[in-house]
């Protein structure tokens, strides 16, 4: 029996209105998960623990600790500054550690030992003396099981311009056409190899736009390489991306974008840094840059805290120059964004976790079926907060489960599904 126009028009209004109300329950779920998750956070603000943070920092007084200093007090936290040159580290002969840390600023003719209980995280901000620092900064993370807002790893990778390289060609992360020789003979072959002059030269080390020199004609490039080779300084020679002497320095923070500020060389120059005369103002970078920087931070191990610096051709296409685990604060006076306070809301997050260093959700992480929400949410573009609690993820896997349910499909056998196909 075939039904009448009248009939066929209500049964799509009828089913229209149920799709409607399927959407409008599946939007009511997520806000009530939404409310209820903030009320937890506005709980959990008011509770919570006053924590010691140690800065790891040769220069309690420069405006990067100065900053932070005041925005972990500010949330109500004890402060400390500890300068890794002038401490001693104590590796005991027993399995079961013991190992510890001395102060030697004390003034006294003693050393004084630094209780790892009485410190609950530690920020470094190392700079000068990277080796021994970075040495100090391993010694709290993993021999005192402390957690840090960077790595030793990280910071030593970064400081290594092409180790960086490698890791964020690993990463499949694009980055100028750079070589490397150990003897650099084959002058016109490695400049060939790059695209040409001009080009860049670049020492292994060096931060702040010190040991970057411009090669601008066979000349000069042939002499400031004889120059470096017969002073065996080991150099990466880059291609010259044309930027219009401009740079972006980008800082990340817990895997997430925090600021950015366009850099502009002085006339004349092709180093935009604002330590050697570069102007800077913030801009706002595209979704596709901002993941980007967070990949770069991620290959390099650093995406708990540190500066990305990135570079856009004529084209528009964006390149990856660096990665700065001492990045400087000139962007948060220019870009007028606070950069400690995400540090420091960091440290909240992920203190209790202690020695496991934070660069991602996965490794805290233990029920497939969240990974598996989570990579979902990824890939559908939905971006979820890397600091949320095993509960929130949870009530975010449950949510997700009881939604389904309107649909008449069992939240069991939807999961089992899952596993099965997602997992097998």
């Amino acid at each position: 029996m075939s039904l009448t126009e009248e009939e066929l028009r209500v049964a799509r209004s009828e089913a229209e209105n149920e799709r409607r109300k399927r959407h409008i329950y599946l939007i009511a779920v997520e806000e009530e998960r939404r409310l209820r998750l903030e009320k937890q956070k506005e709980e959990k603000e008011k509770g919570k623990k006053c924590l010691n943070i140690t800065i790891l920092s040769a220069a309690p007084g420069s405006e990067a600790t100065q900053s932070i200093i005041k925005a972990g007090e500010k949330r109500g936290h004890k402060m400390t500054v500890l300068d890794p040159a002038k401490l001693y580290l104590y590796i005991s002969d027993k399995e079961n550690g013991y190992d510890r840390i001395y102060d030697g600023s004390t003034g006294t003719d003693k050393p004084e030992r630094i209780k790892a209980k009485e410190i609950d995280a530690v920020i470094s901000r190392i700079g000068a003396n990277l080796e021994y620092g970075a040495t100090v900064l391993e010694h709290f993370n993993r021999n005192l099981n402390i957690f840090c807002t960077q790595s030793a790893n990280g910071i030593k990778t970064a400081s290594n311009k092409l180790i960086s390289l490698q890791r964020l060609s690993q990463a499949g992360i694009r980055t100028p056409q750079t070589v490397i020789g150990n003897n650099i003979i084959h002058c016109s072959w490695l400049i060939d190899k790059i695209g040409g002059l001009p080009a860049i030269a670049k020492t292994l080390q060096g931060s702040q736009g010190i040991g970057v020199v411009p090669l601008k004609d066979p000349e000069q490039t042939n002499a400031m390489l004889q120059s470096f080779h017969k002073s065996k300084v080991n150099l990466l020679l880059q291609q010259y991306i044309e930027a219009g002497a401009r740079d972006i320095r980008v800082i990340v923070i817990d895997s997430k974008v925090i600021a950015a500020m366009e850099r502009t060389a002085v006339k004349g120059s092709l180093r935009a840094n604002i330590s050697q005369g570069g102007s800077g103002r913030k801009i706002e970078l595209s979704q596709d840059d901002q993941d980007i920087c967070i990949n770069a931070a991620r290959a390099v191990g650093l995406a708990g805290a540190c500066g990305v610096d990135l570079i856009k051709d004529k084209d528009g296409s964006s390149y990856i120059i660096e990665v700065n685990s001492n990045y400087g604060y000139h962007v948060e006076t220019i870009t007028g964004v606070d950069i400690s306070t995400p540090l420091i809301q960091y440290v909240e997050h992920n203190w209790k976790r202690g020695g496991l260093a934070t660069e991602g959700i996965a490794s805290a992480m233990t029920d497939p079926m969240i990974d598996y929400f989570l990579s979902l949410s990824m890939m559908a573009g939905i971006r979820v907060a890397e600091n949320l609690e095993r509960e929130e993820l949870n009530e975010l896997k449950n949510s997700i489960l009881s939604s389904i349910e309107s649909y008449n499909i069992d939240p069991e056998t939807f999961e089992k599904d899952l596993r099965e196909c997602y997992f097998q």
